[in-house]
C-alpha cells in the first residue's frame, strides 16, 4: 500500500510539472524516453542549481526529460520529516506553494519561484524532486 501511494504522488508530480511545461511537450509521435542517471553525489548542473542542496538524504538516481526541460533528483535514506524540513527550506529561499496534497504514508508539493516549477513528492525514505526552469511565466 505504502508503495502504491509514493508512485500516486510520483505520478501525480510528473503530471503537474507536465501541465506546467505545455509549451514544451514533444511533438506526437516523439520517441524521446528520460535518461536515468546513477547518483554518487548531488548533481551539479543547471537544474540543481535553481534550488537549495538537500541537507538530508542521499542522492540515488536522477531523470533528465530533456524535451520536457524537466530534471529530477531522487533522494533516498530520507525520514518524511526531513523531507518537509526541505519543502520548508525551498519557502525560506523564495519558493512560493502552489498546491499542496498530503496522507498518511506521502505529501506532495508543487512550488515556484520566477520561471522555476518545482514538485517534491515526499515519504519516508525517499524524496522527489522535480525541477522545471522557466516553466511558469
Amino acid at each position: 500500500m505504502r508503495r502504491m501511494l509514493l508512485a500516486a504522488a510520483f505520478v501525480c508530480c510528473a503530471v503537474f510539472l507536465c501541465a506546467c511545461t505545455a509549451g514544451r511537450l514533444p511533438a506526437a509521435g516523439s520517441t524521446a524516453a528520460p535518461v536515468r542517471e546513477e547518483l554518487n553525489g548531488w548533481p551539479e548542473n543547471e537544474y540543481t542549481a535553481l534550488v537549495p542542496q538537500p541537507e538530508n538524504g542521499t542522492p540515488a538516481w536522477a531523470l533528465w526529460y530533456e524535451e520536457q526541460g524537466v530534471y529530477a533528483v531522487f533522494l533516498t535514506g530520507i525520514t518524511r520529516a526531513q523531507g518537509e524540513q526541505y519543502v520548508q527550506a525551498l519557502q525560506q529561499a523564495g519558493f512560493e506553494e502552489g498546491e499542496a496534497d498530503a496522507e498518511d504514508a506521502s505529501a506532495g508539493y508543487l512550488l515556484h519561484k520566477g520561471g522555476t516549477v518545482l514538485s517534491a513528492a515526499v515519504s519516508e525514505g525517499q524524496l522527489g524532486i522535480y525541477i522545471s526552469p522557466g516553466a511558469a511565466q
